[in-house]
Protein backbone atom coordinates (compact mmCIF):
# COMPACT_ATOMS: atom_id res chain seq x y z
CA UNK A 1 0.00 0.00 0.00
CA UNK A 2 0.85 3.81 -0.78
CA UNK A 3 1.26 5.65 1.83
CA UNK A 4 -0.96 9.39 2.06
CA UNK A 5 0.24 12.51 4.11
CA UNK A 6 -2.73 15.16 4.97
CA UNK A 7 -3.16 18.09 6.85
CA UNK A 8 -4.10 16.42 10.77
CA UNK A 9 -5.30 19.43 12.56
CA UNK A 10 -6.15 16.90 15.73
CA UNK A 11 -3.08 15.39 16.33
CA UNK A 12 -4.82 12.62 19.44
CA UNK A 13 -6.30 10.21 18.33
CA UNK A 14 -8.79 10.12 21.51
CA UNK A 15 -10.21 13.41 19.80
CA UNK A 16 -10.49 12.33 16.37
CA UNK A 17 -12.62 9.44 17.45
CA UNK A 18 -14.85 12.05 19.64
CA UNK A 19 -15.32 13.97 17.26
CA UNK A 20 -15.94 11.83 14.60
CA UNK A 21 -18.67 9.80 17.06
CA UNK A 22 -20.00 13.37 18.35
CA UNK A 23 -21.17 14.32 14.44
CA UNK A 24 -23.13 11.05 13.65
CA UNK A 25 -24.40 11.30 16.79
CA UNK A 26 -25.57 14.76 15.40
CA UNK A 27 -25.97 14.27 12.09
CA UNK A 28 -28.37 10.93 13.05
CA UNK A 29 -30.54 13.39 15.99
CA UNK A 30 -31.25 15.86 13.02
CA UNK A 31 -32.58 13.82 10.71
CA UNK A 32 -34.26 11.92 13.65
CA UNK A 33 -36.00 15.41 14.14
CA UNK A 34 -36.95 15.85 10.63
CA UNK A 35 -38.67 12.72 10.27
CA UNK A 36 -40.54 13.87 13.83
CA UNK A 37 -41.28 16.94 12.60
CA UNK A 38 -42.93 15.78 9.12
CA UNK A 39 -44.83 13.06 11.01
CA UNK A 40 -42.63 10.22 10.18
CA UNK A 41 -43.35 8.34 13.40
CA UNK A 42 -46.46 8.20 12.90
CA UNK A 43 -46.58 6.95 9.22
CA UNK A 44 -43.86 4.06 9.97
CA UNK A 45 -46.30 2.87 13.11
CA UNK A 46 -49.17 2.85 9.95
CA UNK A 47 -46.72 0.88 7.76
CA UNK A 48 -45.79 -1.75 10.38
CA UNK A 49 -49.41 -2.67 10.73
CA UNK A 50 -49.92 -6.41 9.12
CA UNK A 51 -51.58 -6.24 5.54
CA UNK A 52 -51.26 -2.19 5.57
CA UNK A 53 -51.25 -1.58 2.03
CA UNK A 54 -49.54 1.71 1.74
CA UNK A 55 -50.03 4.26 -1.19
CA UNK A 56 -47.86 5.65 -3.25
CA UNK A 57 -47.16 8.41 -1.83
CA UNK A 58 -46.98 6.95 1.79
CA UNK A 59 -44.21 4.85 0.09
CA UNK A 60 -42.05 7.69 -1.59
CA UNK A 61 -42.68 9.88 1.76
CA UNK A 62 -41.05 6.58 3.68
CA UNK A 63 -38.55 6.44 1.09
CA UNK A 64 -37.38 10.33 1.27
CA UNK A 65 -37.27 10.19 5.54
CA UNK A 66 -35.17 6.67 5.33
CA UNK A 67 -32.44 8.89 2.39
CA UNK A 68 -32.57 12.15 4.76
CA UNK A 69 -31.81 10.01 7.73
CA UNK A 70 -29.24 8.14 6.35
CA UNK A 71 -27.17 11.27 4.27
CA UNK A 72 -27.60 13.32 7.45
CA UNK A 73 -26.16 10.42 9.41
CA UNK A 74 -23.54 8.74 7.40
CA UNK A 75 -22.64 10.63 3.97
CA UNK A 76 -23.09 14.42 4.97
CA UNK A 77 -21.56 13.15 9.01
CA UNK A 78 -18.29 12.49 7.45
CA UNK A 79 -17.80 15.08 4.64
CA UNK A 80 -18.33 17.63 7.25
CA UNK A 81 -15.94 15.67 9.64
CA UNK A 82 -13.61 14.67 7.10
CA UNK A 83 -13.45 18.78 5.64
CA UNK A 84 -12.89 19.92 9.26
CA UNK A 85 -10.28 17.40 10.15
CA UNK A 86 -8.00 16.93 6.84
CA UNK A 87 -8.90 20.12 5.11
CA UNK A 88 -7.99 20.63 1.47
CA UNK A 89 -6.39 17.30 1.80
CA UNK A 90 -9.61 15.40 2.56
CA UNK A 91 -10.07 13.56 -0.60
CA UNK A 92 -6.37 11.78 -0.62
CA UNK A 93 -7.20 11.27 3.18
CA UNK A 94 -10.49 9.34 3.00
CA UNK A 95 -8.76 7.13 0.14
CA UNK A 96 -10.44 8.37 -3.13
CA UNK A 97 -8.11 7.92 -5.89
CA UNK A 98 -8.25 7.69 -9.72
CA UNK A 99 -9.23 4.70 -11.23
CA UNK A 100 -7.17 3.42 -13.86
CA UNK A 101 -7.95 -0.06 -13.94
CA UNK A 102 -12.15 -1.33 -14.30
CA UNK A 103 -10.67 -5.00 -14.33
CA UNK A 104 -9.93 -3.79 -10.51
CA UNK A 105 -13.47 -2.67 -9.59
CA UNK A 106 -15.22 -5.51 -11.89
CA UNK A 107 -12.96 -7.76 -9.54
CA UNK A 108 -14.05 -6.09 -6.26
CA UNK A 109 -17.44 -6.46 -7.36
CA UNK A 110 -17.29 -10.20 -7.63
CA UNK A 111 -15.09 -10.41 -4.84
CA UNK A 112 -18.20 -9.39 -2.76
CA UNK A 113 -21.07 -11.00 -4.55
CA UNK A 114 -19.11 -14.46 -4.29
CA UNK A 115 -19.25 -13.59 -0.23
CA UNK A 116 -22.80 -13.88 -0.02
CA UNK A 117 -23.56 -17.64 -0.10
CA UNK A 118 -20.82 -17.40 2.99
CA UNK A 119 -22.84 -14.99 4.26
CA UNK A 120 -26.26 -16.64 4.15
CA UNK A 121 -24.38 -19.36 5.83
CA UNK A 122 -23.72 -17.35 8.41
CA UNK A 123 -27.04 -15.86 8.68
CA UNK A 124 -28.23 -19.71 9.33
CA UNK A 125 -25.90 -20.08 11.65
CA UNK A 126 -26.82 -17.02 13.38
CA UNK A 127 -30.40 -17.85 13.56
CA UNK A 128 -29.84 -20.46 15.65
CA UNK A 129 -28.68 -18.13 18.71
CA UNK A 130 -31.97 -17.01 20.90
CA UNK A 131 -33.07 -13.69 20.63
CA UNK A 132 -34.75 -11.48 23.66
CA UNK A 133 -38.12 -10.71 22.74
CA UNK A 134 -37.38 -7.17 22.16
CA UNK A 135 -34.98 -7.73 19.39
CA UNK A 136 -37.31 -9.71 17.68
CA UNK A 137 -40.03 -7.18 17.70
CA UNK A 138 -37.39 -4.91 16.45
CA UNK A 139 -36.76 -7.54 13.36
CA UNK A 140 -40.31 -7.83 12.55
CA UNK A 141 -40.48 -3.94 12.32
CA UNK A 142 -37.69 -3.88 9.95
CA UNK A 143 -39.28 -6.09 7.70
CA UNK A 144 -42.38 -4.96 7.51
CA UNK A 145 -41.12 -1.54 6.56
CA UNK A 146 -38.48 -3.33 4.16
CA UNK A 147 -41.22 -4.94 2.59
CA UNK A 148 -43.39 -1.50 1.97
CA UNK A 149 -40.10 0.08 0.73
CA UNK A 150 -39.57 -3.31 -1.93
CA UNK A 151 -42.88 -2.52 -3.21
CA UNK A 152 -42.78 -1.08 -6.40
CA UNK A 153 -45.64 0.11 -9.18
CA UNK A 154 -43.39 2.50 -11.27
CA UNK A 155 -40.24 2.93 -12.76
CA UNK A 156 -40.05 6.31 -10.47
CA UNK A 157 -40.08 4.13 -7.35
CA UNK A 158 -37.26 1.67 -8.85
CA UNK A 159 -35.17 4.71 -9.49
CA UNK A 160 -35.76 5.85 -5.95
CA UNK A 161 -34.95 2.79 -4.61
CA UNK A 162 -31.64 2.59 -5.94
CA UNK A 163 -30.50 5.74 -4.74
CA UNK A 164 -31.75 4.81 -1.42
CA UNK A 165 -31.03 1.25 -0.73
CA UNK A 166 -28.05 1.05 -3.17
CA UNK A 167 -25.97 4.42 -3.76
CA UNK A 168 -26.61 6.11 -0.08
CA UNK A 169 -25.58 3.24 1.62
CA UNK A 170 -22.30 2.56 -0.94
CA UNK A 171 -21.04 6.15 -0.35
CA UNK A 172 -22.50 7.55 3.14
CA UNK A 173 -21.62 3.69 4.52
CA UNK A 174 -18.06 3.33 2.81
CA UNK A 175 -16.83 6.92 4.04
CA UNK A 176 -17.66 6.55 7.38
CA UNK A 177 -16.54 3.05 7.79
CA UNK A 178 -13.57 2.16 5.57
CA UNK A 179 -12.34 5.87 4.55
CA UNK A 180 -12.68 7.44 8.28
CA UNK A 181 -13.04 4.67 10.81
CA UNK A 182 -10.99 2.05 9.43
CA UNK A 183 -8.36 4.37 8.30
CA UNK A 184 -8.27 5.55 11.85
CA UNK A 185 -7.82 2.32 13.39
CA UNK A 186 -5.02 1.11 10.87
CA UNK A 187 -3.28 4.17 12.57
CA UNK A 188 -3.62 3.72 15.97
CA UNK A 189 -3.36 -0.05 15.86
CA UNK A 190 -0.86 -1.23 13.27
CA UNK A 191 -2.34 -4.09 12.31
CA UNK A 192 -4.60 -3.82 9.13
CA UNK A 193 -6.33 -6.89 9.62
CA UNK A 194 -7.61 -5.61 13.27
CA UNK A 195 -8.71 -2.44 12.17
CA UNK A 196 -10.67 -4.44 9.51
CA UNK A 197 -12.78 -6.35 11.77
CA UNK A 198 -12.92 -3.78 14.32
CA UNK A 199 -14.64 -1.59 11.93
CA UNK A 200 -16.39 -4.51 10.44
CA UNK A 201 -17.83 -5.13 14.07
CA UNK A 202 -18.98 -1.59 14.50
CA UNK A 203 -20.48 -1.77 10.90
CA UNK A 204 -22.73 -4.93 11.52
CA UNK A 205 -23.91 -3.25 14.79
CA UNK A 206 -24.64 0.48 13.32
CA UNK A 207 -27.35 -1.88 11.22
CA UNK A 208 -28.85 -2.50 14.79
CA UNK A 209 -30.09 -6.42 13.50
CA UNK A 210 -28.94 -8.47 15.64
CA UNK A 211 -30.44 -11.41 13.41
CA UNK A 212 -28.07 -10.55 10.58
CA UNK A 213 -24.94 -9.72 12.83
CA UNK A 214 -22.59 -12.04 11.35
CA UNK A 215 -23.29 -11.88 7.56
CA UNK A 216 -22.90 -8.26 8.01
CA UNK A 217 -19.67 -8.39 9.83
CA UNK A 218 -18.63 -10.06 7.24
CA UNK A 219 -19.73 -8.57 4.53
CA UNK A 220 -18.44 -5.65 6.00
CA UNK A 221 -14.88 -7.53 6.29
CA UNK A 222 -14.62 -8.20 2.68
CA UNK A 223 -15.48 -4.31 2.02
CA UNK A 224 -12.50 -3.53 4.54
CA UNK A 225 -10.01 -5.67 2.75
CA UNK A 226 -10.65 -4.04 -0.99
CA UNK A 227 -10.09 -0.85 0.98
CA UNK A 228 -6.57 -2.47 2.25
CA UNK A 229 -5.70 -3.85 -0.88
CA UNK A 230 -6.41 -1.41 -3.39
CA UNK A 231 -5.73 1.90 -1.34
CA UNK A 232 -8.75 3.26 -3.19
CA UNK A 233 -12.10 3.88 -1.44
CA UNK A 234 -14.02 3.79 -5.07
CA UNK A 235 -13.27 -0.29 -4.90
CA UNK A 236 -15.37 -0.95 -1.97
CA UNK A 237 -18.26 2.05 -2.79
CA UNK A 238 -18.47 -0.14 -6.35
CA UNK A 239 -18.66 -3.29 -4.85
CA UNK A 240 -21.28 -1.83 -2.22
CA UNK A 241 -23.37 -0.36 -4.80
CA UNK A 242 -23.15 -3.67 -6.84
CA UNK A 243 -24.26 -5.78 -3.93
CA UNK A 244 -27.27 -3.59 -2.41
CA UNK A 245 -28.14 -2.73 -5.96
CA UNK A 246 -29.17 -6.42 -6.73
CA UNK A 247 -31.28 -6.36 -3.93
CA UNK A 248 -33.62 -3.75 -5.39
CA UNK A 249 -33.26 -4.61 -8.82
CA UNK A 250 -34.66 -8.47 -8.15
CA UNK A 251 -37.91 -7.32 -6.32
CA UNK A 252 -38.54 -5.00 -9.22
CA UNK A 253 -38.73 -7.88 -11.75
CA UNK A 254 -40.29 -10.69 -9.56
CA UNK A 255 -42.41 -9.02 -6.92
CA UNK A 256 -43.18 -12.47 -5.57
CA UNK A 257 -39.61 -12.07 -4.10
CA UNK A 258 -40.02 -9.39 -1.79
CA UNK A 259 -40.93 -11.00 1.36
CA UNK A 260 -38.14 -13.40 0.87
CA UNK A 261 -35.92 -10.04 0.06
CA UNK A 262 -37.74 -8.30 3.17
CA UNK A 263 -36.73 -10.95 5.90
CA UNK A 264 -33.63 -12.63 6.80
CA UNK A 265 -33.68 -16.08 4.96
CA UNK A 266 -33.14 -18.67 7.74
CA UNK A 267 -32.76 -21.77 5.37
CA UNK A 268 -30.29 -24.50 5.99
CA UNK A 269 -27.88 -23.33 2.97
CA UNK A 270 -26.46 -25.19 0.04
CA UNK A 271 -22.95 -26.76 1.63
CA UNK A 272 -21.96 -27.50 -2.04
CA UNK A 273 -22.60 -24.03 -3.41
CA UNK A 274 -21.25 -21.77 -0.25
CA UNK A 275 -18.13 -24.00 -0.54
CA UNK A 276 -17.63 -23.25 -4.12
CA UNK A 277 -18.63 -19.40 -3.99
CA UNK A 278 -16.01 -19.47 -1.15
CA UNK A 279 -13.44 -20.74 -3.06
CA UNK A 280 -14.02 -18.54 -5.56
CA UNK A 281 -13.91 -15.60 -3.70
CA UNK A 282 -10.30 -16.20 -1.99
CA UNK A 283 -9.31 -16.81 -5.73
CA UNK A 284 -10.59 -13.68 -5.97
CA UNK A 285 -9.02 -11.91 -3.39
CA UNK A 286 -5.85 -13.22 -3.83
CA UNK A 287 -5.31 -12.10 -7.34
CA UNK A 288 -6.94 -8.27 -6.29
CA UNK A 289 -4.11 -8.12 -3.64
CA UNK A 290 -1.41 -9.07 -6.35
CA UNK A 291 -2.57 -7.06 -8.75
CA UNK A 292 -3.25 -3.95 -6.28
CA UNK A 293 0.49 -4.46 -5.63
CA UNK A 294 2.29 -4.59 -9.08
CA UNK A 295 0.49 -1.50 -10.00
CA UNK A 296 3.04 0.98 -10.06
CA UNK A 297 2.92 3.63 -7.47
CA UNK A 298 2.65 6.37 -9.99
CA UNK A 299 -0.55 5.40 -11.70
CA UNK A 300 -2.41 5.80 -8.12
CA UNK A 301 -3.63 8.79 -8.01
CA UNK A 302 -5.78 11.07 -5.98
CA UNK A 303 -9.17 12.06 -7.62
Amino acid sequence: MTEYKYNNPIKNDGSFLFFLLLMVFAGALTGSLLVSIIGGSELQGMLMQDNYQATLAERNTLRAMQLAGHLFTFTGASLIFALFFFGKGWLQALGFRKVSDLVLVGAGMGFLLFSFPLAQALLYWNAQLPLPEWAMQAENNTAALLQQLLRMEHPSELVFNFLLIAVAPALGEELLFRGLLQSYFQRLLGKPWLAIWITAIIFSFFHFQLAGFLPRMLLGACLGYLFFWTSNLWIPIAAHLAINGIQVVIPWFYPEMIELAASENTEVPNWGLTTTSTIFMLVIGRWIYQRSNTVPANEIQES
